[in-house]
């Protein structure tokens, strides 16, 4: 059987570390594959679903291994399997940890009816919240983070690794918030060699302080006064500018 990798399933895992890379190879060279280790592949799609580390090691130095095939009725139910997997880890970081917390939140609440309104999107939460140690605020935290990550990922080239290992969890909420081409010109720097936390320094001001202006500079006109438009939008963006130094 030949067996496949799914990028968005390997996309889930923790990165090792060249430590764990050459641990786990010079421990595979020197003592044969441990069978007590099999792979697991989703059955009937020759899909992998645990043991990717451990399969590219086997593959660069024709080593064989074995393997045990799981049923799984969907992709999302592989998704919250390898989720889980994740989790039990203890040396993943905190940013790695909420985006793998919210992936399971957001696909538990829609698996249950929760993007519907009802009450499930509570029970999921604090199912999850139980579980993992945590308030049903921080579960639902997560789920926005990996949603802003999802959005991002979609509309550039940058890895989803890239933007939580150089900006903040706020910084990715912030430039979600953005739209497409606002998001692209910031996420554009990255790919130059512009780190994403001096794209967001540089762009940020002026984005959001533009974007309130423009949807309520009329109102808030006829309140300043005398004050005229282009006065007020270049204050706003001085005061933001401002705050986000001091930050």
């Amino acid at each position: 059987m030949e067996i496949i990798i799914d990028k968005e399933l390997k996309d889930l895992l923790v990165p090792q570390t060249a430590e764990e890379r050459s641990c786990l190879e010079k421990s595979i060279l020197e003592n044969g594959y441990d069978d007590a280790n099999r792979l697991v592949v989703w059955k009937d799609h020759n899909i992998l679903v645990d043991g990717h580390n451990r399969f590219e090691v086997c593959k660069k130095h024709n080593i064989e291994f074995t393997y045990v095939e799981h049923e799984f009725d969907s992709k999302e139910e592989v998704i919250n399997y390898m989720v889980d997997a994740q989790l039990s880890r203890r040396n993943i970081d905190p940013k790695t940890r909420q985006d793998l917390i919210g992936r399971k939140y957001n696909l538990e609440k829609k698996s249950r009816g929760g993007a519907k309104g009802n009450g499930c999107t509570l029970n999921t939460a604090d199912d999850i919240a139980e579980k993992f140690n945590v308030s049903p605020r921080t579960v639902k935290s997560a789920g926005k983070y990996s949603e802003s990550l999802d959005k991002l990922c979609e509309t550039s080239l940058v890895s989803r690794q890239e933007l939580m290992t150089k900006t903040s969890i706020r910084d990715v909420n912030e430039i979600a918030k953005l739209d497409v081409c606002e998001q692209k010109e910031v996420l554009t720097k990255i790919a130059s060699g512009t780190s994403l936390r001096e794209a967001v320094k540089i762009e940020k001001p002026m984005m959001i302080s533009f974007s309130i202006a423009s949807e309520n500079k009329d109102k808030m006109v006829k309140m300043l006064g005398s004050m005229n438009k282009d006065q007020w939008i270049n204050s706003l963006i001085t005061e933001e500018w401002d705050r986000i130094k001091i930050n």
